[in-house]
């Protein structure tokens, strides 16, 4: 089977995964925020910190490669 040439539901697709991405960073910064402030939980703290700088980046690239999408458009 041949490929269509223009798929129009690819670049809404990115934006959805992206918002989703930015929402999984906004949870996992709002449940680390309660441990920031205890002296014993550096462990805990630095994890998953860690943790969420690590997820960073795909949000980022899948925010890009939308806006290409949607640019080409």
């Amino acid at each position: 089977m041949a490929r269509p040439a223009h798929r129009p539901y690819a670049s809404g697709g990115r934006a959805r995964l992206t918002a989703l991405g930015l929402l999984v960073l906004a949870v996992r910064i709002a449940a680390l925020y309660p441990w920031l402030r205890l002296p014993a939980a550096g462990k805990v703290r630095g994890g998953g910190l860690g943790q969420t700088a690590a997820l960073i980046p795909l949000p980022a690239a899948l925010a890009v490669t939308a806006g290409r999408d949607l640019v080409r458009r």
